[in-house]
């Protein structure tokens, strides 16, 4: 058993390397496609706007301790 074991993982790594040789440069040219993409959008448009806080409806005044004391 952990002879099959020791095979299993050694043909997985064997397979992993060749696919991440294969497929590797071809990851590493479309994550730039997409960078220069976004930074192009950026260029054309300028980055977005920050978000405004909307103004308070109301506001809490806070209440002293002997406003809260009826005489």
């Amino acid at each position: 058993m952990r002879r099959g074991a020791a095979l299993g993982v050694a043909a997985w790594m064997v397979a992993a390397s060749i696919v991440q040789g294969v497929l590797g440069p071809d990851i590493g040219s479309a994550g730039r496609r997409i960078q220069q993409g976004i930074e192009e959008r950026l260029e054309r448009h300028g980055a977005p706007a920050p978000l405004e806080e909307p103004p308070s409806t109301h506001e809490v005044e806070s209440l002293e301790p002997w406003e809260l004391v009826g005489v």
